[in-house]
C-alpha cells in the first residue's frame, strides 16, 4: 500500500521529496535497509533534496535553533552532556528507543 502511494507521488510531483521519504521510512521501518539506501540514493541521483528539520527552544526570550548533530551553538558541549545524561537515566528506567523510522544514522 505505501509503495503504491509514493509511486503515485513519484508520479504527481516528480521534484519533491515526500515519495522518496515515505518510501525510506517504510523500508527503515521492515529493517529493509537495502532498499532504504537505494531509495536514497535515488533521490540523490535525481536531484532532488529534503530540507533539514530544525528545532527550536525559547530561553528567556532566546531563540535557538538545532539541526541533526548540531555542534555550532556556543554550548554545544554542554547541551549534548545534559542529553546524554538523560538519555542514561531514561534508558536505565527501561525506555528502549524505536529506531524503526531513522532516517540519519
Amino acid at each position: 500500500m505505501g509503495k503504491y502511494a509514493a509511486n503515485q507521488l513519484f508520479m504527481q510531483a516528480p521534484e519533491s521529496p515526500a515519495p522518496y521519504i515515505l518510501l525510506a521510512n517504510i523500508y527503515s521501518s521492515e529493517g529493509r535497509w537495502t532498499e532504504r539506501a537505494r531509495t536514497i540514493k535515488k533521490m540523490k541521483d535525481m536531484g532532488v533534496t529534503k530540507e533539514t528539520g530544525i528545532s527550536w527552544i525559547e530561553i528567556e526570550k532566546d531563540i535557538h535553533s538545532f539541526v541533526v548533530e548540531d555542534r555550532m551553538h556556543p554550548h554545544a558541549k554542554i547541551i549534548y552532556g545534559v542529553l546524554g545524561e538523560l538519555f542514561k537515566l531514561m534508558t536505565d528506567e527501561g525506555y528502549v528507543p524505536d529506531k524503526r523510522f531513522i532516517l540519519y544514522y
